[in-house]
């Protein structure tokens, strides 16, 4: 078993990153809280499964050669299989497609060797898997899977928030986005401000000013706050950094940090 063993501990690093990219091609566009605890659990069994066949090829209770790569072989299988599945499930982003619904004129242009395409409307109305987007004015880059919208930009995502802002860039290829002078309705909570974010499942807003007393019909609103920075964890919460608490509009109280939920717990 120590023999084979010399040769199957230096694959176990690549196996194991086979089998890392294998599950994060079937969980893509899935939940990233069960992806990580799946990943956790997952590499506690790979490390359970390389000490089981190590005590087993010791006691000569397993074939020294299985006893040594088993866990490899096993991980690398799973691994592929993994990576085949997300491919058979549409887990590759490049497979959405974006819909025209709706625009005034479309030009193709060669930009540094990239094709560019360009939508004019009144707006340009667009559709992906769910999501919607206007604008007056879109334009993609095919090779790098860059969607720019100005003038007017109205997106509204799969869980019905709506985000609205001057110019708003989308990374079609990690879901990424950033956004100038943003208002976004979300879980009966306005938030505003002149630069926004959203990596990694959250949207973090700059500068920003929130508020739960949009929907009430109020010229200035009861309750409002302003900070350096406020997360959203869409239907989870809101982390806000630096922040003035507002009452009518005027200031009453600093606080270093606010947590708001945006759900029952």
């Amino acid at each position: 078993t120590t023999y084979y063993r010399r040769f199957a501990e230096p694959l176990a690093a690549p196996v194991f990153a086979l089998f890392a990219v294998g599950l994060a091609f079937y969980l893509l566009g899935g939940s990233r809280s069960l992806g990580l605890v799946g990943v956790a659990v997952l590499t506690f069994f790979y490390y359970a499964t390389w000490s089981v066949g190590r005590i087993m090829g010791e006691q000569n209770a397993l074939d020294p050669f299985l006893a040594a790569f088993g866990p490899n072989l096993l991980y690398g299988a799973l691994g592929l299989f993994l990576f085949l599945g997300g491919r058979r499930c549409g887990g590759f982003a490049e497979e959405r497609v974006i819909k025209v619904l709706e625009a005034e004129r479309l030009e193709l242009r060669q930009e540094g060797g990239e094709e560019v395409y360009v939508l004019v409307g009144e707006p340009v109305r667009l559709e992906r898997e769910g999501e919607t987007l206007e604008a007056k004015r879109v334009v993609y880059f095919r090779e790098r899977r860059l969607l720019l919208l100005s003038e007017g930009v109205r997106y509204r995502d799969r869980e019905g928030r709506l985000i609205e802002a001057e110019e708003l860039q989308v990374d079609l290829a990690d879901e990424s986005f950033d956004a100038l002078e943003v208002r976004i309705e979300a879980e009966n909570l306005l938030l505003t401000g002149p630069l926004c974010q959203r990596a990694a499942g959250a949207i973090l807003l700059e500068r920003g000013y929130a508020t739960p007393c949009a929907s009430c019909g109020q010229e200035v609103p009861d309750y409002a706050f302003r900070a350096r920075e406020i997360v959203l964890y869409p239907g989870d919460r809101v982390v806000a950094r630096d922040v003035t608490l507002l009452v009518q509009e005027k200031p009453v109280l600093t606080l270093p940090v606010l947590l708001l939920y945006l759900s029952e717990r």
